[in-house]
């Protein structure tokens, strides 16, 4: 699993188009929330959030990182 943010590691990004997911072919597919916050958080995504804080453009995740303090 590849996670990236706008504006941090722009150069590793991993992007995959859609048909390479297998979403288009999966009827209802969709991608919930918890299931996101699970599999972010088991590839360790809250603590790579934290080591890139000073990167983060997105207004979202900066008022996510201010309440993790």
């Amino acid at each position: 699993m590849c996670f990236d943010w706008p504006g941090v590691d722009d150069l590793n990004m991993c992007e995959l188009s859609l048909e390479e997911t297998g979403l288009s072919k999966k009827k209802g597919a969709e991608i919930l929330g918890r299931d996101f916050e699970m599999e972010w958080t088991k590839s360790n995504g809250p603590a790579y959030l934290k080591q890139h804080a000073n990167k983060v453009s997105s207004k979202f995740l900066q008022k996510r990182l201010a309440m993790a303090k």
